[in-house]
This record gives structure tokens, C-alpha cells and sequence, in this order.
């Protein structure tokens, strides 16, 4: 945009396909910076001329036209110099009948006329731009010594001198990684290279680390549900299997630790994941920490990526592998004195409450004394217990007709003596089990 074009097109063509002229207006849509220049007048046909080209009538230009002879091949074979050339353009001008006569177009002939349009273009165009140019010379040159600055001075190429660069290196790259880590890394250089103050555009360092603990791991944490991928079949053939030949009157403790174990082992997948994002994340802050000063030394700060990365690399099995040794931990000894844990006697007591709760409210809704009250149909009939008003319960276990706690196992039947399965005595009759279903599932 700070270029003048020449749009140069001979005279004896149509102007208004001049391919100088397309390029220009390409390039300068609106013309503020394209000056048409007519070459070639010498050979134009006679009786013709380009004055309404030169009074900017036929293809119009905001900056207009100049017209000039230059030296032809005879005149160049001949060895004729500029000065003479720019002598017999002058007199071409002032013999032409047409050139000559119009003070317009007088002012718009020859080579000088050109050159001294264009040096007052320059003139102006420098006059205008150069504030703008001394402000970006200045910033540029701010920028270079704030460089310059950051990469140190040049010191002797001796071995104490190296070793002392190097160990400032090193230095300033556990620095900036520890000052990142603890939020104290204010400025830092974002990936375009501009200087840019990450703590005002987004999370970084340390805390990232600690988002990605406390709303990243513990939300997954939280959306693991205690009965995920439990279904009700798989639970009564846990506990079925778990009572093995004998029919157990409460819930096997190992059912309960089998269940509980299989869904302790879904926590080590997170676990991972999230040994898997802390890792990416101080391999960013290790980018994030390089001193500017490496770019002078290339091969040094290649070798810095290397050994840092490895090193975090050599952390990380470890950590996968503490991580599964903690819910491992958690599985080999399941703590069922836990405060939160509701064990058996809690959930007795519970019940209990309960019951004693429903009983004082009983009470309470009962007539008042001198009334006889109407007995319950569930207390009228002492041989039956949890039964409502409008149908019959279960039989009791301990009527004076049933077979004591065998009767009770039995939920209330009658103890199925070997007398009455066989009138005349002997031991009872053979059951037949049924035939075993392909999938043993409760």
C-alpha cells in the first residue's frame, strides 16, 4: 500500500484494453496510488494524438496521465545518449501542433514533468506516513532489545562459563516450574509467541491440576452409583451361590463381600484416567517453564524436552501403579465398622425404632378408659401373624398344632412328619428332585 504503480501503455493502442491498467486497478481498486504513462506518441499515425487520454477523458484516473517519448532502437543502436534523448523529446513536444497548444496538456509532456510529479507524490506520501513509520521503527526496536535483553549478553566461550550458563538455565527452568505450580507464574508466552498474561485468559499450572482433581476426578467419582450394572437376578444368584448346600436364614456375609468388592474395582479406572491428565498437564507446564535465554542454545533446550519428559514418563508407571495398589487395598479388607456403614445391628435398631414409633402412635389413637375397645382382627386370631383386617396372614410358627422351629422354617406349615407320609411307619418316601435348567440362575 505505500507503492506508487506506473500503469505504462502505448499510445497507439486502445487504452481501454491496456493490460497495465487492469493489473493496476487490481491491485489499486480505487486509483489513489496509479499514474497512467503514455509511451510511443512518436508513432502514432498521422492525424492522430492522445490529448483526450492525456486530459484524463477515455479511461479516467484520480491521479491522471503523463505522456513521454523515449529512445527508439535506432536511436539506442546509435549510441545516443539520455541527455540527447531527453533534448529530442522536449523538441518533439513543442513542434506538435497539439501538444503544444493546449496548456493543459503542456503540463502533462515529458520525461522532467514526470519526474517531478512522482518526486512530489513521494514528498507527500512520506510526509504522511512517517509518524506512523518512526512509531512501528520504535516498537520494533523496543521488541528487539527486550529480546536481546532476555538471551543475555555473549560471554567467553570458556568451560566455566558454559557450566555456569548451564547450571542458570537449569536453575531458571525449576524456578519457573515451581512458581507455575504454586500460581505464582504471572507472565507467560502463549503459543503465537506474543508476550500474554495467561492468568487473565485461562487456567494454568497448578491450577488445572487441582480442577482436574476436585471437579474433574471427583465428579466421576460422585456418578459411580453403589448398584451401577447390578441387576436384581445377579444379586439373588450371588446369594444363592454364596449359601451353598444349605439354606441360610440370613444373607451370607460373603455375598455382601463379593457384591461390594465388584463394585470397589470400578473406582480404579478413574484413578488412572486421572494419573493420565495430571501427566499431560505437567508436560505442558515443563513447555511452559523454558527460560527464553534457550533459544539461543537449540540442541540444549531439545535435550531439556527429552530428559524432562522421560523423567515424567519414569514417574507415571509408579503412580498407575500406586493407584491400584490402593483399591486393592480397599479390596483385600472391607470395613464394615465404617461410621457411614449401616451394619446389621444398626438396621435391627433401625426397624426397632420403628416398630416402637408405630406402637406409641397406636397407643395414642386408642379410646379413651371406660370404652371397651374392638380387638383387632389380627390380634383376635393369635394364630396369625402380619395380617390386615381384610384378609388372612400366614399361620403363626408357635401354635400349639405346628412343629415347633422347624414349623418356623417352614414359614408356618406343619413339620411334615414320617407318619403321615407313610400310614404304616418306615422312613418317609423318596422326593424326586427336578431336572437341573441349563442356566443355573436365580
Amino acid at each position: 500500500p505505500n507503492a506508487i504503480i506506473l500503469a505504462v501503455t502505448a499510445a497507439n493502442t486502445d487504452i481501454a484494453n491496456s493490460d497495465a491498467l487492469q493489473l493496476a486497478k487490481a491491485a489499486d481498486p480505487y486509483g489513489n496510488r496509479t499514474i497512467g504513462v503514455l509511451t510511443k506518441l512518436d508513432l502514432m499515425d498521422p492525424g492522430t494524438d492522445a490529448g483526450e487520454v492525456l486530459l484524463n477523458r477515455v479511461y479516467p484516473l484520480r491521479r491522471g496521465y503523463i505522456a513521454v517519448v523515449n529512445r527508439g532502437q535506432k536511436d539506442i543502436n546509435e549510441d545516443l545518449s539520455i541527455r540527447e534523448g531527453l533534448r529530442k523529446e522536449e523538441q518533439f513536444f513543442k513542434n506538435h501542433p497539439v501538444y503544444s497548444t493546449d496548456r493543459n496538456i503542456v503540463s502533462k509532456c515529458g520525461t522532467k514533468i514526470l519526474a517531478k510529479s512522482l518526486n512530489n507524490i513521494l514528498m507527500h506520501h512520506i510526509r504522511d506516513v512517517l509518524p506512523d513509520v518512526k512509531q512501528r521503527i520504535s516498537s520494533m526496536m523496543s521488541d528487539v532489545q527486550l529480546e536481546l535483553d532476555a538471551l543475555g549478553t555473549p560471554g567467553e566461550q570458556s568451560r566455566n562459563s558454559l557450566g555456569g550458563t548451564l547450571l542458570g538455565l537449569l536453575s531458571k527452568f525449576a524456578n519457573n516450574f515451581a512458581s507455575i505450580i504454586d500460581g505464582k507464574g504471572g507472565e507467560l508466552s502463549n503459543s503465537e509467541g506474543d508476550a500474554k498474561n495467561l492468568a487473565l485468559v485461562e487456567l494454568f499450572g497448578g491450577a488445572r491440576i487441582n480442577y482436574i482433581f476436585n471437579d474433574i476426578f471427583a465428579a466421576s467419582l460422585m456418578t459411580v452409583g453403589p448398584f451401577d450394572g447390578l441387576t436384581d437376578d445377579e444379586v439373588r444368584t450371588t446369594i444363592t451361590n454364596a449359601m451353598g448346600t444349605r439354606r441360610a436364614l440370613f444373607v451370607p456375609e460373603i455375598a455382601f463381600d463379593i457384591l461390594v468388592r465388584r463394585q470397589i474395582a470400578r473406582l480404579e479406572s478413574p484413578g488412572i484416567e486421572c494419573v493420565d491428565l495430571v501427566y499431560e498437564e505437567l508436560q505442558r507446564i515443563a513447555a511452559q517453564s523454558e527460560p527464553k535465554e534457550l533459544v539461543r542454545f537449540p540442541f540444549l533446550k531439545e535435550r531439556m524436552v527429552d530428559v524432562v519428559s522421560n523423567l515424567l514418563k519414569r514417574c507415571m508407571s509408579p503412580t498407575q501403579m500406586m493407584v491400584q495398589n490402593l483399591v486393592k487395598v480397599e479390596l483385600a479388607y472391607i470395613n464394615t465398622s465404617h461410621p457411614d456403614f449401616i451394619g446389621g445391628a444398626r438396621a435391627v435398631a433401625a426397624v426397632t425404632n420403628r416398630q416402637a414409633n408405630m406402637e406409641a402412635r397406636r397407643t395414642a389413637e386408642l379410646p379413651a378408659s371406660g370404652t371397651t375397645a374392638e380387638t383387632p382382627v389380627s390380634q383376635a386370631n393369635s394364630n396369625y401373624f402380619n395380617a390386615d383386617t381384610e384378609e388372612e396372614g400366614e399361620p403363626t410358627p408357635y401354635n400349639e398344632n405346628s412343629g415347633g422351629i422347624m414349623s418356623f422354617i417352614f414359614r408356618g406349615k406343619s413339620t411334615p412328619l414320617a407318619e403321615r407320609s407313610n400310614p404304616n411307619g418306615g422312613p418317609p418316601a423318596v422326593v424326586h428332585l427336578p431336572s437341573v435348567p441349563a442356566n443355573m440362575k436365580q
